[in-house]
């Protein structure tokens, strides 16, 4: 699914889908999996990177031949006809029979609950039901090593927390992401922006400043695209802004969150089918009226600083040490 994402929106944090398992894997997996995964090229715009990157997609591997898995067969229809409340009545039936496949390979378990979770949360997303949706992923727990990235998980979590704006366990999932190693780029970003936003709700502006001054060594430090790293930086700067001249005397920060589309058959496989969480960001609004402020004049003010820092940029910086876990990053304040 592509989502084109306007240039009027103030931050946009994108998670399509909070899963990613490998095309090789799926090639290998494709008849074996409750769900696989199909990467798709897209170009997104407003203040994420203006260029390429990889959009995870989940699809359902409903193209077996035997009738072996009726119930999932079936789960497959309701979906199309975005009957969700018949799905989520077949869905304990799915997960019999699925894991059933299971049985003796205790190393898929995993990532088969971890997909299943995924439908879960999905079907109860679309019924507005973002409690139950809550409920499952503090009762299907997913813990690696597995199959399935640690990221991917607090990923998912994140995304149902934001509809219930539990932002200190935002923080908590968000740090998580931050402290595995050699995770991919934009989840970093993405993980990053999600923390800094949080801290911002939260009125912490000391937290927010010194994760805004962290990703700002990454950012002269590594060699990214320049048009990746303008973006960014655009973003991080505008976050100062708001910190350095109070604006949350007048304004606040909230998380704005996009139902998810409804289901499709997936464009190179009418056997499979294709659905996602959607899409989020946030909004910087009016204590005094509820609007929603337009953020695209204070860029003009900002640019000096936005050009100075591409320019320090192009020089050879050391590496900063690994992104450090901040705080709120307690048991307590996390999904396990």
């Amino acid at each position: 699914m592509l989502y084109l994402i306007k240039t009027n929106i103030p931050f946009i944090l994108v998670f399509l889908i909070a899963t990613i398992l490998g095309c090789q894997k799926q090639k290998e997996k494709q008849s074996d999996s409750v769900l696989t995964v199909s990467v798709e090229d897209s170009a997104l715009t407003g203040f994420t990177p203006v260029h390429p990157i990889k959009v995870p997609t989940i699809t359902s591997g409903l193209n077996e031949t035997t009738n072996t898995e009726p119930h999932k067969n079936q789960l497959k229809q309701r979906m199309l006809q975005e009957n969700y409340v018949e799905a989520l009545q077949l869905m304990p039936h799915v997960t019999e029979e699925i894991l059933a496949r299971a049985k003796g390979k205790s190393e898929e378990e995993p990532e088969l609950l971890f997909h299943l979770r995924g439908i879960y949360c999905y079907l109860f997303l679309m019924l507005d039901q973002d409690e139950d949706a809550y409920k499952i992923i503090k009762e299907m727990p997913i813990e690696p090593p597995g199959n399935v990235p640690a990221y991917l998980i607090s990923m998912n979590n994140i995304l149902v927390l934001l509809r219930l704006n539990k932002v200190d366990e935002i923080v908590g999932e968000a740090n998580k992401i931050l402290s595995i190693p050699d995770i991919p780029f934009m989840i970093e970003h993405a993980a990053t922006d999600t923390l800094i936003v949080a801290y911002l709700i939260n009125n912490d502006n000391d937290s927010a400043k010194e994760t805004i001054n962290l990703w700002k060594k990454l950012l002269l430090s590594a060699q990214f695209d320049e048009d990746v790293k303008f973006n960014h930086i655009r973003t991080l700067f505008l976050y100062e802004y708001y910190i350095e001249h109070q604006l949350q005397n007048e304004y606040y920060l909230s998380f704005r969150v996009i139902k998810p589309a409804p289901p499709s058959v997936h464009p190179l496989n009418n056997e499979e089918i294709v659905y996602g969480y959607g899409y989020y960001g946030a909004d910087i609004i009016s204590r005094k009226d509820g609007s929603v402020l337009d953020t695209s004049p204070f860029f003009d003010s900002l640019k000096e600083n936005i050009d100075s820092f591409m320019k320090s940029s192009q020089k050879v910086v050391p590496l900063p040490d690994p992104f450090p876990v901040l705080q709120n990053n307690d048991e307590q304040n996390s999904i396990e």
